[in-house]
């Protein structure tokens, strides 16, 4: 009998556009795909990863820099 090696999704640290937003409700696929592009505005680019035209997010890099940027905003800029 074939031992089950599958892992489940989130155990994984890096994702896709379409796993991360199957996986998260918020934010959606084309805000990711907007925070992406962005990413060196709102100091997301260390939650990416490119791979030739693929962009892999490290998410739980990604929610930990935005708990990162919510906690000292000291010159009054939006928060992503």
């Amino acid at each position: 009998m074939a031992e089950d090696k599958s892992v489940p999704i989130l155990n994984v640290p890096l994702l896709t556009v379409k796993q991360f937003s199957s996986c998260y409700s918020w934010p959606s696929e084309s805000a990711m795909r907007a925070y992406i592009f962005r990413a060196s505005r709102y100091g997301l680019e260390d939650a990416f990863i490119r791979v030739g035209r693929r962009v892999l997010i490290d998410h739980l890099k990604f929610f930990q820099l935005l708990k990162d940027k919510n906690r000292g905003v000291p010159d009054g800029s939006p928060v992503v």
